[in-house]
């Protein structure tokens, strides 16, 4: 620093020369005295300077670690950046490190990252079983600051039949910079409730733990709790203070329980902490971070989607008689239609269509004429040669099973199904309802499914069986449901039972130049009207996912999934089946294998044909993080006067759901036939080219042409009927006077991924 210090002359008086001398001569002395300490002095200077460069250096360079390591946790899923060993995002206790790429000031720069678990005095669970919490979403807790700057704990219960959920602690932990306000709680407002309870507040993980204890409090006697309502939701609020004005506490929630094995704890897994350090040289930065993300629920996943489609038969006359069927259709998505950082994490493909039944192949039937093939409870008799149910006795005797065990294994693959007639006598409620249950080892059997409940059931049910149920030991059985059929007139009538194999070949698909098969395809029978009995709509899936990635390595796809994709027959003769071939447009060229029947006349029959398919595009970008995704793909008939509840359960809505969106793939709807609807959460939708009374009319507004015949894309805003803190909504199906069939329902719920400020910082040499 001294060559920057300049002498300058001095202007010396005529008068003053005798001054200077003495001057000189002072200075002189004083410098011999100085000049040597001062030489020392300049060296350690010099050496003191050396050593604080080298400091700041290193420091500057693990704090670029830091800032490295919080990069990653934002962006970049932990499990891509550390696979030897494998990130585990419940282990507490590993401790994952990886390296800068290249030096920073001249310095080696090691990073380490580490789960850290919050919730106070409690044994952090095992992977599996944390995870299966989470993600079964049978338990939810969540944390948000609302308008009345409170914080609020939601916690969302789904309860199983006969269980009494019960409640040992609820525990709270702020961030530091806040703290619990005393006797804010509306746990602790009224001493007479037998929820109150006042907490223990302790300094814990730089923060504060706020923690309150029940003696195993059933859930239902909780703040705001509805024992009636599913899910069953309390809201536990308190105030707080905070040094950070303007700023809210990125803190975490949980429950501990009893009574109910599979959940045993629940946390608000939305908010993650993670120990951070970085090294450089001699200096060590430790610090602490808080993610705040939707967590990922077996019924969703993060990331968002674009959503493609076309229909594959058109009407040449008379639009309600779809007669013409086309050998593929193409969609596309242009490279704006998805951004260009974005990579495809899933591609899940739908095809569906109106069929006759092909071929069919009875493997079990029963003309219940008398129990010889069934074990029935006391409340099952045989009259008229059908088996009559009402309750008079024991629960137990409601049930009606099969005696032996049906061998299926050698149809898997196919599709099967599971029929019956079915009518009621007397006036049945709203709880009476029959119900069947099926078994693939014959001992173990499934949750009830309900076959009808309340007026009116339709005479001929129809049911597929999922693939794991063909099996060499399948067993079915019928139940009449709880609380069902006491009334002194009031029974349940079953008739000529069957199993059937149906050779429908409608899984086999071409799809961009590869054929297919499908993953999982849906059956049912088109029963409502006499016209239709024997023929069938059908849903099938294929995850594209490897295909689609493929596309784009090849180079036939853009990087980000756009591109144009098509969906057609198979060309083949189907041997034995000479009648049912048909001509695809606008080749020459004929099918046994079509992917919908199309119109041959003007009946009621032949207004039911459609055929179309659709392509659901999940993609990952650092423009568009931060959504959830969920998915409703059973196949669902909706007839004339039918109101169909959807119950969408296991996501969480964010504190912005601006951007909220639902998309529906449907078939067989009509511009002609009015009164067909959606709503969410009593929100009837529509747009201006789906109108809310007849919102499935063949016109897509997904799509750039917008005219479909037969099917129906679109998409709509939901933002404003879904609140922040839901974890359920109900989407309603219903018509006046059309039919339809749902394909999938997929809904999107906006979140902003934020990482939270350094909570802690320090520094150690």
């Amino acid at each position: 620093m001294f060559d920057k210090i300049k002498l300058l002359p001095a202007k010396l008086n005529k008068n003053e020369k005798g001054q200077t001398f003495i001057l000189v001569s002072i200075l002189l002395l004083l410098g011999s005295m100085l000049i040597a300490p001062l030489m020392a002095h300049m060296s350690t200077g010099v050496k003191t300077s050396t050593v604080y460069e080298k400091k700041t250096a290193a420091l500057y360079a693990a704090d670029a670690g830091i800032e490295d390591a919080l990069w990653q946790i934002e962006c970049n899923p932990l499990e891509n950046l550390f696979t030897a060993p494998d990130y585990d995002e419940y282990d507490y206790d590993t401790t994952w490190s990886y390296n800068l790429d290249e030096q920073i000031n001249e310095a080696d720069v090691t990073v380490t990252i580490k789960n850290v678990w919050i919730p106070k005095d409690v044994t952090p669970l095992d992977g599996e079983i944390a995870d299966g919490i989470i993600r079964t979403g049978k338990l939810i807790v969540t944390g948000s600051v609302h308008d009345d700057l409170k914080y609020h704990i939601q916690i969302g219960y789904y309860p199983g039949d006969g269980e009494d959920l019960r409640v040992e602690t609820v525990g709270m932990w702020l961030p530091p910079g806040f703290s619990y306000v005393a006797d804010s709680g509306n746990l602790e407002a009224d001493p007479g409730e037998d929820y109150y309870s006042e907490p223990t507040i302790e300094d814990y993980s730089g923060g504060e733990a706020i923690v309150w204890s029940f003696s195993s409090l059933s859930f239902s006697s909780l703040p705001d709790v509805d024992p009636e309502h599913s899910p069953m939701v309390t809201d536990i609020n308190f105030e707080f203070n905070s040094t950070q004005p303007d700023d809210t506490p990125e803190a975490l929630s949980w429950i501990t329980t009893s009574g109910v094995e599979d959940i045993p704890m629940a946390w608000d897994a939305d908010t993650k902490v993670y120990q951070i350090t970085s090294k450089a040289a001699d200096i060590d930065i430790e610090a602490y971070s808080i993610k705040s993300e939707l967590r990922e629920l077996d019924s969703a996943m993060a990331g968002d989607y674009f959503a493609i489609g076309n229909t594959l038969m058109t009407a040449t006359g008379d639009d309600r008689y779809r007669d013409r069927l086309f050998k593929e259709s193409s969609a596309t998505i242009a490279p704006e239609d998805i951004p260009s950082t974005a990579r495809v994490k899933a591609a899940w493909l739908y095809w569906s269509g109106y069929i006759e039944a092909g071929n069919e192949i009875a493997i079990f039937s029963d003309s219940c004429a008398n129990f010889d093939n069934w074990t029935a409870g006391s409340d099952w008799i045989v009259s008229s040669s059908e088996f009559k149910g009402h309750h008079s006795s024991d629960d137990p005797d409601r049930y009606l099973t099969m005696s032996a065990a049906q061998d299926l294994s050698a149809y898997t693959g196919e599709m099967v199904t599971i029929a019956w007639d079915q009518s009621e006598g007397g006036r049945l409620e709203s709880d009476d309802s029959l119900e069947f249950i099926i078994s693939s080892d014959g001992t173990n059997w499934s949750d009830p499914i309900t076959a009808f409940s309340d007026d009116n059931p339709t005479s001929r049910f129809s049911y597929t069986l999922p693939e794991e149920y063909l099996t060499t030991n399948f067993k079915m059985g019928f139940c009449l449901g709880p609380g069902s059929f006491g009334g002194s007139d009031e029974y349940a009538y079953i008739d000529d039972i069957e199993i059937i194999m149906h050779d429908i070949q409608v899984d086999t698909v071409i799809f961009n130049s590869n054929e297919i098969t499908a993953d999982e395809q849906q059956l049912q029978e088109n029963n409502d009207r006499a016209e239709t009995t024997g023929t069938w709509s059908y849903s099938c899936y294929y995850d594209a996912t490897n295909l689609v990635e493929q596309l784009i390595d090849d180079e036939e796809l853009g990087t980000n999934g756009s591109g144009t994709y098509t969906l057609g027959h198979v060309i083949s003769e189907r041997p034995g089946y000479p009648a049912y071939t048909f001509e695809v447009y606008p080749t020459s060229e004929e099918t046994g294998y079509p992917l919908g029947i199309p119109a041959t006349g003007t009946t009621m029959r032949d207004q039911y044909t459609y055929a179309g398919w659709s392509l659901i595009i999940i993609y990952v970008s650092p423009e568009t993080t931060g959504h959830q995704l969920y998915l409703y793909d059973d196949l669902t008939f909706v007839g004339s006067g039918d109101d169909l509840e959807l119950p969408i359960t296991g996501f969480i809505t964010p504190e912005e759901p601006e951007g909220s969106r639902l998309t529906c793939f449907v078939g067989e709807g009509d511009f002609r036939y009015t009164g067909d609807y959606i709503e969410i959460n009593g929100n009837r939708l529509s747009d201006a080219v789906n109108p809310s009374t007849n919102v499935w009319n063949s016109y897509s507004n997904a799509l750039d042409d917008p005219n479909q015949e037969g099917i129906d894309l679109d998409t709509f805003n939901v933002s404003n009927y879904i609140d922040p803190g839901d974890t359920s909504a109900t989407v309603l199906l219903g018509s006046n006077t059309e039919i339809y069939n749902s394909v999938y329902i997929i809904l999107s719920f906006r979140s902003i991924t934020d990482i939270g400020g350094t909570v802690t910082y320090l520094i150690a040499e």
